[in-house]
């Protein structure tokens, strides 16, 4: 009876690596794309007015993108 009850503790253990090792990679991919907003926002923010105006972006509009959702 030890070496049913061992083989199933470790099936049941198996079975719950999955969704934590999904939920982590989720995470990763989360922060990743985070971190290419932000570079983009960034890249947006150090350019002036005229070069703004030749994209076709208002500064009032690289400021909102800066912003948090959240935030209103």
């Amino acid at each position: 009876m030890s070496q049913s009850h061992s083989i199933q503790t470790r099936c049941h253990r198996d079975s719950s690596a999955a969704p934590r090792q999904s939920l982590m990679t989720g995470y990763i991919r989360a922060v990743s794309i985070w971190f290419s907003r932000r570079r983009s926002y960034q890249d947006l923010k150090s350019l002036d007015d005229h070069l703004l105006d030749d994209v076709g972006i208002s500064p009032e509009q690289v400021r909102q993108l800066g912003k948090p959702p959240w935030w209103p």
